[in-house]
């Protein structure tokens, strides 16, 4: 990936929401949705989904929201493990790294 799509997925990752509270209430016009509940802890807001998997199995995942921004995207199963779908903070951490070794890469090469 060049420098300039790197840049601009930091700046995507670091600012714009990816999805609000709003789009996981507009999933209940979906057939396999049972329920969106929110609740909110300290500054946080969370968002749990359930909705039928293509399997049949019901699917349990939990959205966490800063400043109306998707942080953290997790899937739990019956034994209520979690499995972390996204992060923003590794996302954006990932992004680092990869700019920084393409600088550095740049600045051995001139």
């Amino acid at each position: 990936m060049n420098y300039s799509s790197l840049l601009n997925k930091l700046y995507t990752e670091m600012y714009e929401p990816k999805l609000l509270p709003q789009d996981l209430l507009d999933n209940l016009s979906h057939k396999n949705y049972i329920s969106v509940d929110f609740y909110k802890r300290d500054d946080l807001l969370i968002g749990n989904t359930k909705c039928y998997l293509a399997n049949g199995v019901i699917g349990e995942y939990e959205y966490i929201f800063k400043d109306n921004k998707l942080i953290r995207l997790e899937a739990h199963n019956e034994k209520m493990n979690a499995e972390i779908l996204y992060d923003r903070q590794e996302e954006i951490s990932k992004l680092k790294n990869q700019l920084n070794t393409q600088l550095n890469n740049y600045s051995t090469v001139s």
